[in-house]
């Protein structure tokens, strides 16, 4: 068995070392029970996560994006967890290490991409650090707030026989980088394709929507790809899943990258993440007002068998 480190692998073992909401009173959501932490906050909760973005994205391995690039998605990394769980996001803190040899306007340049993208969304960057060191390291730390329990969804709060709903088209980014190659020369495609590569697009009025309803359970963002985010939903919730996979919804160019390869267009939802959308479940009886936000069914949850 290797021992080399799978960080993906590491939340449940963190979760026998720190707080959680089964070992400690003063926690909604801690370590492995989401992707966010979750505390009560005088008669509100806080809702806190952080996230690291890859310091060489794909976008600048095809060069379409730079470090401007960097800067927007660690932001938009950061606020997808959030919208993940329901939370209003309230502010950013933004850390950035670049390398010893870095120009002041390649520090300038990640800036603004970060500024810009916190803009879009109307939320605060107030604070972080900046570091020199041996490469470059990007993260952030998103904080939000909901009123109660009640308006978000949690990765462990999904229930048997309630519907599977995502936030928007999924498979974009993974059809993105396997077409980038077979597609240069068509030139409408790359350019819907760099778009997805360095422009994130992200949830926003579905999550907040939702959460103003109060019907959504369990939830999760899908940085790690429909797959891989359900798994982890279904074994923090002990339930099971069918997905009726003609009902991911995809974008047109994913059709045809899945023509092209020959798959079947919802198999490259499963590949990686990226898109910045996340799924929840709800009550089947909620079915009209999650379709009238924009959701889209794509299956139910079952009692765990295994």
């Amino acid at each position: 068995m290797s021992d080399l480190l799978e960080p993906d692998a590491m939340p449940e073992h963190l979760a026998t070392m720190f707080s959680t909401r089964k070992n400690d009173s003063r926690v909604v959501a801690g370590v492995n029970d989401d992707d966010c932490a979750v505390l009560p906050w005088g008669d509100k909760l806080l809702i806190a996560t952080t996230d690291f973005v890859n310091s060489a994205p794909i976008s600048m391995e095809f060069k379409v994006g730079d470090l401007e690039t960097v800067g927007r998605l660690a932001i938009a990394a950061n606020l997808a967890d959030l919208l993940g769980s329901g939370a209003q996001p309230e502010c950013i803190l933004l850390s950035v290490m670049m390398s010893r040899d870095s120009l002041k306007s390649d520090y300038e340049l990640l800036i603004k991409g970060a500024r810009d993208e916190a803009a879009k969304w109307n939320v605060p960057i107030v604070g972080g650090d900046s570091k020199l060191g041996k490469s470059l390291a990007v993260g952030g730390t998103a904080i939000g707030s909901a009123p109660n329990v009640e308006s978000l969804f949690l990765k462990f709060q999904a229930k048997p026989s309630h519907d599977v709903w995502v936030s928007g088209q999924i498979g974009s980014c993974c059809s993105a980088v396997l077409g980038w190659t077979e597609f240069c020369n068509d030139t409408c495609w790359k350019d819907w394709a760099s778009t997805v590569l360095t422009l994130p697009s992200l949830p926003f009025s579905q999550s907040r929507g939702l959460s103003s309803l109060q019907l959504g359970c369990g939830g999760t963002d899908l940085s790690d790809g429909l797959g891989t985010d359900l798994m982890q939903l279904c074994r923090s919730s002990n339930v099971g899943v069918v997905i009726e996979s003609e009902n991911i919804p995809v974008a047109p160019e994913v059709l045809a990258i899945a023509e092209h390869f020959g798959l079947p267009p919802q198999a490259i939802a499963f590949g990686i993440g990226g898109d910045f959308q996340f799924i929840v479940t709800a009550p089947q009886e909620a079915q009209q007002k999650l379709a009238d936000l924009g959701f889209h069914r794509v299956g139910s949850t079952t009692v765990d068998t295994s």
